[in-house]
């Protein structure tokens, strides 16, 4: 009698032996055994199968067709060692593709799962929503091992299985569903837009969720400014700030968000008080846009303090401040001095007042307090 290592000869999992008497039986021919590794008994198949991911009890045989646009793959994992860590791995491809070739795609489970010794090992499931929609498949799949209490650098792994141990040609048809709405593409009202119920509260073919005026007609869903809103019911066409009523009041262009080309909108513009209709309402050469004093002319731009001010229009030419606060001077109310450069304000309110004045006196006199005691 003779023995030798056979791998694994019936999928469960567990490395088998092989035995044979060279001389034994009719004819002298030799008789050989298979010992499965699992405890000798008649061995399980570890054969994955394809099911749907809604109805995980529901198998696809070969050819079926996944009405969901997703594969799912199931088997069961053992460990050789009676308790480890498994994972499934699938591999599938387009129906001319080769295994093993970039036009495939594998995934393995996220996560690696305790066998816990058990003789039926775990039940394991992958679902792959990567397929090629409208395409034959082919698939594989193959059990990742690692020891209990490892790192899992270098996993082994178990032998390839297709479906219940076949070669079939396709293992399963994916259909023309590429939202997974389980509505398939050729009647989906909204194909690239999952919406099962199909709602559609306008006459246009186009449902709700894919209609950018769902509740008016619009099948060429023309949409000049690319928002959210198709032209027929977006008030404002340009996305200038300005509705388009409006627009043709003023003059401007309601298909153009900045009509006189100055580099502001002319929603803008009416808000700044500029001319949209104008490219320099201030006539010093400088286009409203780039303009750092749009309502008075400064044909050299200056701006010593580089605020979005030039120095003919800040109240605080050498100071930045971009808010031009001005809450005034003694006796009180806008000075044309911005607070940020107010010299007279003692105490630093932004007011120019008698307690100003009190402080001011105090310091010359060299009385204290010679500041407001009450300031950080």
């Amino acid at each position: 009698m003779r023995y030798a290592g056979a791998g694994d000869l019936n999928g469960d999992g567990f490395p088998d032996l092989a035995a044979g008497n060279p001389t034994a039986g009719q004819f002298g021919l030799g008789i050989a055994w298979a010992i499965y590794g699992n405890g000798n008994r008649a061995g399980r198949a570890v054969l994955a199968s394809q099911r749907l991911s809604t109805l995980p009890d529901r198998r696809l045989g070969a050819w079926g067709k996944s009405n969901e646009g997703r594969l799912t793959v199931s088997t069961r994992g053992i460990s050789p060692q009676g308790r480890g860590l498994v994972k499934l791995q699938l591999e599938a491809c387009p129906q001319q593709a080769a295994f093993g070739t970039p036009a495939c795609v594998t995934e393995t489970s996220p996560s690696w799962i305790d066998t816990f010794a058990s003789a039926n090992g775990v039940e394991l499931r992958l679902t792959s929503q990567l397929l090629v929609q409208a395409a034959l498949h082919r698939w594989r799949a193959r059990v990742l091992r690692a020891p209990l209490h490892s790192n899992v650098l270098a996993p082994t792994h178990s032998p390839w299985r297709r479906m219940s141990g076949g070669a079939f040609e396709a293992d399963l048809r994916m259909p023309d569903d590429a939202d997974y709405d389980q509505i398939f593409d050729a009647v989906d009202n909204c194909p690239l837009a999952a919406n099962p119920g199909q709602q559609n509260s306008d006459p246009d073919p186009l449902g709700d969720a894919c209609d950018n005026c769902p509740l008016l007609a619009n099948q060429n869903q023309a949409n000049f400014d690319g928002d959210s809103l198709g032209d027929l019911c977006d008030a404002d066409d340009d996305a200038d700030g300005i509705d388009d009523t409006v627009e043709v009041t003023v003059g401007t262009n309601p298909l153009d968000p900045d009509s006189d080309d100055d580099g502001l909108l002319d929603g803008p513009e009416l808000a700044a008080g500029t001319n949209p209709l104008d490219p320099d309402s201030d006539d010093d050469g400088a286009l409203d846009g780039p303009d750092n004093c749009k309502h008075l002319a400064n044909a050299n731009q200056a701006n010593n303090d580089l605020d979005p001010l030039g120095d003919a229009c800040d109240n605080c030419p050498l100071t930045t401040n971009a808010d031009q606060l001005d809450r005034g001077g003694f006796p009180g109310g806008p000075d044309g001095v911005g607070d940020a450069c107010q010299l007279a304000d003692a105490d630093r309110d932004g007011d120019v007042d008698i307690l100003d004045v009190t402080l001011i006196r105090r310091r010359l006199a060299l009385q204290p307090p010679l500041i407001d005691p009450s300031l950080p």
